[in-house]
């Protein structure tokens, strides 16, 4: 599973809701790749880390299995110990899951990243002895885990050798950075927007058609200012309506009340 296939399985399963409400109602087992894609995808996870969880926690009584009862451990009861102990069950199951198996360590890597990542929000100074059967590892592995953790992640974090602590420094985000993180999704959520509200448009229209079959086609009228344009108006007879046509879209521009429409566009007032 590349980088560019997890963000889009993130991106359809997570954000566009027919999927979502497909997954909720007919298949929640898909949850477990949703999570696992968010999981190892590093770039988009905090963000969509919110989303999932949120629903992970609706949908607890119909679904669950150790990967979502892993995030829900670990970022709803903040449970280190039921996290560890999920983490170790997550393994058995990636394991045996054909399409997750190449997975595995991707996996296991990012999810001890996370639990270190919100055990060191909590804490300033951590044992290393402590932090190790948190992750399931050895203390010295831990120890080298950390180092390359900080060397590579760039973490403003010290190891006392002697004291066999880690001393974390304070790591604020900057107002820029958050306001990144909370409208990065914007834009494709305003497009789904759009197209629902134009969808429903449609749909509104083909009611319209349907329960009144003796309505006329459109009209199509135009204006002396416009005969070398782009632009052509469509009204109903008996309606009150009219609709210009630019550059391919409709728009409702406003109610008919001059007879001489055809000759005229000072009949239109804005509604």
């Amino acid at each position: 599973m590349c980088g560019t296939g997890r963000e889009l399985i993130i991106e359809m399963l997570l954000y566009q809701t027919q999927y979502l409400n497909a997954i909720q109602t007919m298949c929640p087992h898909v949850l477990r790749y949703l999570a696992t894609a968010v999981v190892i995808n590093k770039s988009s996870r905090r963000q969509a880390l919110r989303d999932l969880v949120k629903v992970i926690q609706q949908e607890n009584y119909n679904y669950s299995d150790p990967i979502t009862e892993f995030l829900a451990s670990l970022y709803v009861d903040f449970d280190f110990d039921a996290a560890q102990e999920k983490l170790q069950l997550c393994a058995d199951v990636l394991k045996n899951d054909f399409f997750l198996v190449a997975c595995m360590k991707d996996f296991i890597d990012n999810a001890r990243l996370m639990i270190f990542e919100l055990f060191c929000r909590i804490h300033q100074c951590i044992s290393i002895n402590m932090l190790a059967e948190k992750l399931n590892m050895s203390p010295p592995d831990a120890e080298r885990w950390i180092v390359d953790l900080i060397r590579q992640a760039k973490l403003d974090a010290k190891i006392d050798s002697q004291q066999g602590h880690v001393v974390m420094g304070t790591q604020a985000i900057s107002p820029y950075q958050q306001l990144i993180e909370k409208t990065k999704n914007l834009s494709f959520r305003t497009q789904m927007l759009a197209m629902n509200i134009e969808k429903k448009a449609n749909t509104a229209r083909t009611n319209e058609r349907d329960s009144n079959p003796g309505l006329p086609a459109r009209k199509q009228i135009r204006s002396p200012v416009d005969q070398a344009g782009d632009k052509h108006y469509s009204h109903h007879e008996g309606s009150k309506n009219v609709i210009c046509v630019m550059d391919g879209k409709t728009v409702l521009l406003g109610m008919c009340t001059n007879s001489t429409y055809e000759d005229k566009l000072e009949f239109l007032i804005p509604i």
